[in-house]
């Protein structure tokens, strides 16, 4: 299904790209999620079971190669409106219980889904930039023109032009990609570490210097949903 859409550095893919994930891909993984509608409406089951089943069966599919992604603010919406809808499904969360967004994450333990497609996004960077220069795959992210000319109007929005966007994110010009990829431990730094959370109530944020208590809630109006080093972990709170 996803054969076509390797590297897709240079072209602009808006409309293919934004039908494949709405009309497809979300529309054949929301048939499968309904498809197991006993298991999310069992009371004899643990969440945390749910929630594990949901991630292995139903969220790896739907995002299955959307590292080659580039992403929009359409595209954003579109996952994480599948990603919510679902969540609030599993957790018994209707319009009627008044709940924002960020505590159905807060009490899920995740991250917007569009956070972990850029993660996997800034991965595949990662590997292609530690490529050797003359592969295919390296020379893409930094071709040019030959007349140096694009066409008229607004720039079209690429997948290289997400990735630099990635980069402007985090702190890392454009010149500094190849240096800043080579040391794959201050690369892996930069990626987002999704939070564990076994208990809604509450988590632990373990640093190298404290034990600190955190709500979810506080952890993501203090992170944004994003812990910034693996410095940090999330432990389950014991008794």
């Amino acid at each position: 299904m996803c054969g076509s859409i390797h590297l897709p550095w240079q072209r602009d893919i808006e409309g293919p790209r934004r039908r494949e994930i709405s009309e497809t891909r979300l529309s054949k993984v929301a048939t499968v999620f309904r498809r197991l509608s006993n298991i999310w409406k069992s009371g004899s089951l643990d969440p945390n079971i749910k929630l594990q089943l949901y991630t292995a069966v139903v969220v790896s599919t739907a995002i299955y190669t959307s590292e080659t992604w580039k992403s929009t603010r359409t595209i954003q919406n579109k996952l994480d409106v599948f990603y919510q809808r679902n969540f609030r499904k599993i957790i018994g969360v209707t319009w009627k219980d008044i709940v924002s967004n960020a505590e159905v994450l807060a009490r899920t333990g995740h991250r917007r889904l569009h956070d972990i497609v850029g993660e996997r996004r800034f991965r595949l960077a990662g590997h292609v930039m530690r490529m050797a220069p003359e592969r295919p795959a390296h020379r893409a992210i930094n071709w040019t023109s030959a007349d140096g000319r694009r066409k008229r109007g607004r720039p079209k929005k690429t997948w290289r032009s997400t990735f630099r966007e990635d980069l402007q994110a985090r702190g890392v010009s454009w010149s500094e990609k190849e240096t800043t990829a080579a040391d794959r431990v201050r690369w892996r730094n930069l990626l987002p570490i999704v939070p564990y959370v076994v208990r809604p109530s509450v988590c632990v944020s373990v640093c190298l210097s404290s034990v600190t208590f955190v709500h979810p809630t506080q952890a993501i109006e203090i992170f944004g949903n994003v812990i910034p080093s693996k410095a940090h972990m999330r432990l389950p709170i014991s008794g």
